[in-house]
């Protein structure tokens, strides 16, 4: 099970998280916790956290997979986690400007997959983004509000 802050449960926040997605884009999180003394695994130490997207539940965000660090553990998934929350507990206005930590590049993603951020800001999103993928997502978005 994956957790955050230590106490609480995933499940808990995976559904506050998906309350503040755009339900047409069909996003979905997932979380996984491998045992470290597994010997087929050796190479995971604690667990995978990703994102899918679309009808195809196309890969959008994969950690560690898609993560450029060579050490990470449980502070991380721990740490991604507590961005979530922070993410979903920012105001409406500060979507876009509210500066978080976000080494896991997870940000783009949120922003452009919540329901909270409207056609305008999209647009714009879409125009700046060097980022494939949050590209796709925003046109998901925006093909599905015609």
């Amino acid at each position: 099970m994956c957790f955050y802050k230590k106490t609480k449960p995933w499940s808990k926040l995976k559904k506050a998280l998906l309350e503040v997605i755009d339900t047409s884009i069909d996003f979905d999180i997932h979380c996984s916790v491998h045992n470290p003394h597994i010997k087929h695994w050796p190479e995971v130490r604690n667990g995978r956290l990703w994102i899918v997207v679309g009808k195809d539940k196309k890969n959008v965000w994969d950690f560690p997979n898609n993560i450029s660090s060579d050490a990470w553990g449980y502070e991380d998934m721990e740490g991604i986690s507590n961005l979530i929350r922070e993410y979903i507990d920012t105001p409406r206005e500060e979507l876009l400007t509210r500066q978080l930590e976000d080494k896991f590049q997870l940000l783009p993603i949120l922003r452009a997959s919540d329901r909270r951020i409207g056609k305008r800001r999209l647009l714009k999103m879409l125009e700046e983004s060097p980022n494939e993928l949050v590209k796709m997502i925003i046109r998901l978005r925006l093909d599905t509000q015609k």
